[in-house]
């Protein structure tokens, strides 16, 4: 009768993503966008993404049929969500002053489906002519990473990229 083995669980890693896309032309946000699907697929696959900012762009377009960088991202291999949707929580009319919703979180199918979205909110303020916009997520270890300081941060368990 030996010592029982303690089983070692698999360190679970989180990339976020954050971005600003054009705010003059559609066609130059679809090849941003284009451009992160094709740099997250040559990237080391990751348990959970988010991909979050300015993305200029509504989630989908007025008449639904043409595509959006959040359509574009829906219907990668990831099949991202919109945070908020996630949950079946009814998102904010706007996110930029005046009657836009042109900021979003969008977290992949896995962070959605493993119910790891807690909460969405949107701060009202007046510092900039967007509103921040917070995701609560329930993530596995429950730590807290340091700001980063470059732009392409991977400290092991959590990975960010800004796209600008």
């Amino acid at each position: 009768y030996g010592q029982p083995q303690q089983q070692q669980q698999k360190q679970k890693t989180l990339s976020i993503i954050n971005i600003h896309l054009d705010h003059k032309y559609a066609d130059i946000r679809l090849t941003q966008t284009q451009n992160i699907i094709h740099y997250l697929s040559k990237k080391p696959p990751s348990d959970y993404y988010i991909i979050l900012g300015d993305f200029n762009s509504y989630l989908q377009s007025h008449s639904g049929d043409e595509d959006t960088p959040c359509k574009l991202l829906r219907e990668s291999q990831l099949a991202f969500s919109d945070s908020f949707e996630a949950i079946h929580w009814n998102p904010p009319t706007y996110t930029h002053w005046g009657t836009h919703k042109i900021d979003h979180i969008l977290v992949d199918s896995n962070t959605k489906d493993g119910n790891r979205v807690l909460g969405c909110y949107v701060f009202h303020t007046d510092v900039s002519d967007h509103l921040p916009l917070y995701v609560d997520l329930s993530v596995t270890p429950p730590i807290a990473p340091a700001p980063p300081t470059t732009t392409d941060v991977n400290t092991g368990w959590w990975n960010i990229f800004n796209f600008w």
